[in-house]
């Protein structure tokens, strides 16, 4: 079973896409502490011009940086940040509960496995059970009386309960190997 949680918590789309989302909070949480640093840009050009021949050659190219910090902001970084940091707690913790809720499903899952395998086998039990009995007790004259004929009514009924129940037992099995990633 815990093969089946362990598969099941690797293969799942929620599971991944929550794993997903507290990388891009992670992400975000670092990206707000970059506020405290200040923006720095740099620019140039190149120009070719003959109206400012007086002024600047004809052929000019220029390169600059700009910078900018803000000194007081009433707190905006702190909180920003703290906001980034909240964010990636609630992200970490939507992971946690996405893989126990798979982890969850999957033991259900396996635990419907396992009663629709018992209950197969004891069906089968009862029907072989019913034919050992059956094959006992025939009609010595060949013809079938009305005791016989619910025999075999009764036999056919456990069959087709026997049947039901692999089916039970089939559909648990592909549940369990769809939720672990299986096809």
């Amino acid at each position: 079973m815990n093969d089946a949680i362990g598969g099941a918590s690797k293969a799942n789309a929620e599971v991944i896409e929550a794993e997903q989302t507290a990388a891009k909070a992670e992400a975000g949480s670092t990206l707000s502490k970059l506020q405290y640093f200040p923006s720095v840009s740099v620019i140039g050009g190149y120009s070719h011009q003959t109206a400012l021949n007086v002024i600047l050659p004809e052929d000019f190219s220029y390169i600059g940086l700009i910078a900018t910090y803000t000194l007081f902001d009433s707190g905006k970084r702190e909180h920003s940040v703290k906001e980034a940091a909240a964010h990636r707690k609630a992200a970490d913790l939507g992971v946690e509960l996405t893989k126990a809720k798979v982890a969850a499903g999957v033991k259900g899952a396996y635990l419907e496995l396992e009663r629709s395998r018992e209950i197969h086998q004891l069906s089968r039990q009862l029907v072989s059970q019913a034919r050992v009995v059956e094959a006992n007790f025939v009609s010595t004259d060949g013809n079938f009386t009305s005791d016989d004929q619910d025999v075999a009514a009764s036999r056919a009924r456990a069959e087709a309960d026997m049947f039901r129940a692999e089916l039970d037992h089939r559909e648990a099995y592909a549940k369990v190997k769809s939720l672990m990633g299986g096809k």
